[in-house]
């Protein structure tokens, strides 16, 4: 009995030492060379039992901080009828000199105590071995348990690495290895080598199959780049990310690693490892793929086409001709980069990098427009993107080098995937402010204006279109781009165009405006558009047509409030009066609000333009306002009056600012080509074109009136008068809530055809006992789709409003004073515009 303890208690410690958690940090491995080991050492089998076996499948070597890891797998074949306990053998890892290693059984293994009856498990040791260890070093003692043996322990036998035995697998030859419990059979299918001025950039296409019986997840999977010297090397896993390979499938996916340019011509290893889920996470080699020498392409020549894989598909790449106009003391390039997807998938386009280098070796960043080429390419189609940089004038572009590279993230430079000899056109481009376009047509660059957006700014070009012919044309589609500080803006353009005509008159101008965002952040140094021509078939690219060059950023008009802003766009002419602006404070809410007058100069009724603007203060804190629209036509002359607000940060300067207002368009096309009928929509954004500033100084808070008559609430007077609050008593002495008797005055202002917006108005009453115990009640100035109650325009009109609260005993407490306030309710915000305090049950 005693002994059969001792026997339990020895097995038990010997399970721990077996599934004991290792200690290690990440980082890839190391080989050997000769004769490749996965073969001839599986092939020495170990008998458990009469009816069990074990081998080890393989093993790897992977350099970490802890040292060099060594990882093996052993393989337990019970083919009887009882389940095998693995409590009652281990494996001691041991040198041939006889130096032995500490084994730790991997997290995901941990569980695998028992070999049931006629099955088949894997278990993955790792350890950590001697710099200087190869694989034909390293011996396994194969021991089980035995407590009539000598140290209680009984040898059955020993499996060790033949001389010469290496982890390696040939380069482009293939390696089944173990992963998640999966055989998966990997090898090399394109390797390609880049550089530029600092480091040497590898592209690896692995084909990577599942050779087992469950799909398995790619996305934990994870590759290094191992030198003979040990030295390890990221590799860039993103396209594992998501990629699940079902049994028999196979899948090629893209890697890459950088290495520094003393790598040149020298082999290295391609390592696959899988993360060890332990309370010190470490790196287990799983795989490992000698690859071929680190030597760099030569550049593609111009004509000629470069293939290479994007996610496992063979694509086509090849740039257009390159083309220089000049900017000042520079000069601004732009080309095309071609792509064909020449597989049978479709292709999610990756964030790209292009730099243009130097004969001399100094790089300029090539920027693209990453809207227009797509998130996807198709199977069989080609798509080019056009890329735009700023070069010193003395470089020639016939000795210059396009680097591509793909991956781009915030975080990773991603991996060159290309290098191309670049090949020069003929000049092209003018600084001047005008020029003619088909003989026909003088196109006059207005202005440039920045201006804030509620996250990012805006540039707005500012167009006119001369017809300098004798008979009517046809409005040219004319779209454009920005430069800034010599690269093009990747952002999307939008054009608007701004007159309502089809055609234009001879000495007649069309007006257009086409802008894009930038980051508020940016720092405008040089800033130049370009003006191109759509093309008739939406897949070509634009034509450029002229540069205006070495432009700045204007100003933006001022004017004093008592001049009136003008529309001229044909078809929305109006002419628009500030009325008022003033600042409310509403609890701890500052609000600026502001009614314009507009009059419509058109002809005929007309749906008029909507406005937009904001707030500019002494230090250059903006805050958007939001207007009314307007959403009927006016007739000729006709006058609306609409409102504009917003809430206020307490750090604005009240007593220095501006008032921007211009008029407020919307995209209708995206330059330069429009988007196509069931083609996917950009979201429409508000833009102010044609802005003018009001100067404001010392505009101090409106209070709220201190009676409850002549309240102005857009563009309408409202009073109330004979107000009396008392408690509403219904059946015998049954107190239901609150009840307000009161006449009230609504006027509307006959100047104006309509006034735009939904104006509200809220009463709120408010018992000035403890509790301030408040209640309140909205009511719309005018019919509307919602259900709130609508105040109709009356003289001397009596209302009755009733709050319905049985409780309202518990909450007042001695029925003397009362405040009722009176509230300008729009867009979700409330003014205060009038309150006044009133005694209980008096009519006042």
């Amino acid at each position: 009995m005693k002994q059969n303890w001792m026997r339990v208690s020895v097995a038990t410690l010997a399970t721990c030492a077996l599934l004991a958690q290792g200690g290690l940090q990440s980082f890839p491995m190391q080989h050997s060379n000769v004769t490749h080991a996965a073969t001839s050492i599986a092939n020495q089998v170990i008998k458990l039992s009469s009816s069990a076996t074990l081998t080890v499948r393989d093993g790897n070597m992977l350099m970490q901080d802890a040292g060099k890891v060594f990882a093996y797998t052993i393989t337990i074949t019970n083919n009887g009828s009882t389940e095998i306990n693995m409590r009652d053998y281990f494996v001691r890892l041991k040198s041939k000199s006889g130096k032995k290693y500490t084994s730790t059984v991997i997290e995901a293994d941990k569980t695998k105590g028992r070999i049931s009856p006629k099955t088949t498990q894997n278990m993955t040791y790792y350890a950590v071995v001697d710099n200087a260890a190869k694989l034909s070093d390293l011996t396994f003692d194969i021991i089980k348990w035995d407590f009539n043996a000598s140290n209680y322990e009984r040898k059955l036998g020993t499996i060790s690495y033949p001389s010469g035995s290496t982890d390696k697998v040939t380069a482009y030859q293939a390696k089944t290895f173990l992963y998640n419990n999966t055989n998966i059979k990997g090898s090399l299918k394109q390797y390609t080598v880049n550089k530029d001025n600092n480091n040497l950039y590898v592209t690896m296409n692995i084909l990577l199959e599942n050779a087992g019986l469950k799909s398995v997840d790619l996305t934990n999977m994870k590759f290094y780049g191992q030198a003979d010297t040990l030295a390890v090397y990221n590799v860039n896993n993103t396209s594992l990310s998501g990629v699940v390979v079902q049994p028999k499938e196979k899948k090629v996916v893209t890697i890459s690693a950088t290495f520094p340019l003393s790598m040149a011509g020298k082999p290295f290893s391609l390592i696959a490892a899988v993360t060890n889920e332990a309370t010190v996470k470490s790196e287990v080699p799983a795989g490992v793929f000698a690859m071929p020498l680190i030597t760099p392409s030569a550049a593609v020549v111009h004509g000629v086409k470069r293939a290479i894989y994007m996610n496992g598909e063979s694509v086509n790449t090849n740039i257009g001709l390159a083309t220089l106009s000049d900017n000042e003391e520079s000069q601004n390039v732009e080309l095309d980069y071609t792509l064909e997807n020449t597989g049978g998938s479709s292709i999610a386009m990756p964030e790209f990098n292009f730099t243009l280098i130097t004969s001399s070796g100094v790089s300029y960043p090539l920027a693209y427009n990453k809207e227009q080429s797509g998130t996807t390419l198709l199977p069989k189609l080609k798509k080019s993107i056009s890329l735009t940089g700023q070069i010193p004038e003395a470089i020639k572009l016939d000795t210059a080098k396009l680097i591509v590279r793909a991956g781009v993230t915030e975080k990773d430079k991603g991996y060159v995937i290309g290098t191309y000899q670049m090949k020069q056109t003929s000049n092209s481009g003018n600084s001047s402010n005008s020029f003619i376009y088909s003989t026909s047509y003088n196109i006059k660059l207005n202005s440039i204006e920045r201006l804030p957006m509620e996250d990012n700014d805006v540039i707005v070009a500012d167009l006119s279109v001369l017809n300098i012919s004798k008979e009517s044309k046809k409005a040219p589609k004319l779209s454009g781009y920005f430069i800034i500080n010599g690269v093009r803006l990747d952002s999307e353009h939008q054009k608007v165009l701004l007159d309502n005509s089809v055609n234009i008159e001879p000495n007649a101008n069309y007006n257009l405006a086409v802008y894009a965002p930038v980051p508020y952040t940016t720092d405008i140094k040089t800033i130049s558009f370009v003006v191109t021509d759509q093309p008739a078939a939406t897949t070509d690219p634009a034509k450029k047509l002229y540069q205006y060059a070495g432009q700045s950023v204007n100003s933006i008009s001022s004017r004093n409030l008592t001049q009136p802003y003008h529309i001229n766009s044909l078809g929305k002419r109006a002419e628009i009066s500030v009325i008022k602006s003033n600042f409310y404070v509403t609890g701890k809410t500052t609000y600026f609000y502001s009614e314009y007058e507009v009059t419509n100069k058109e002809a005929r009724a007309a749906l008029l333009a909507s406005l937009g603007g904001y707030l500019e203060d002494s230090k250059s804190i903006t805050v958007p306002l939001q207007f009314t629209d307007i959403k009927e036509k006016i007739m000729p002359n006709g006058k609306v009056l609409i409102t504009a607000w917003s809430k206020v940060s307490k750090y604005f300067d009240r007593k220095d600012f501006k008032l921007i207002i211009g008029q407020s368009v919307t995209s209708g096309t995206a330059g330069p080509n429009p988007p196509t009928e069931g083609s996917p929509q950009t979201p429409e954004q508000k833009v102010i074109v044609k802005p003018v500033a009001y100067k404001y100084k010392n505009l101090e808070s409106s209070a709220a009136l201190k009676e409850l008559l002549n309240i102005p609430i857009a563009g309408n007077i409202l009073s109330f008068k004979r107000v009396q609050a008392y408690l509403n008593v219904t059946g015998d002495f049954n107190v239901s809530g609150l009840r307000i008797n009161l006449n009230y005055d609504y006027l509307r202002d006959e100047k104006y055809d309509y006034v735009a917006g939904d104006h509200q108005l809220q009463i709120e009453f408010v018992d000035q006992g403890t509790n301030k115990t408040t209640y309140s009640k909205t009511f719309a100035l005018k019919a509307n789709d919602t259900n709130t109650p609508v105040l109709n325009e009356a003289v001397d009109q009596s209302l009755t409003i009733d709050f319905e609260d049985s409780a309202i005993q518990t909450k007042v407490q001695n029925y003397e004073n009362y405040v009722m306030n009176i509230y300008d309710v729009f867009q979700g915000a409330k003014v205060l515009v009038a309150t006044k305090q009133l005694r209980w049950f008096y009519v006042e």
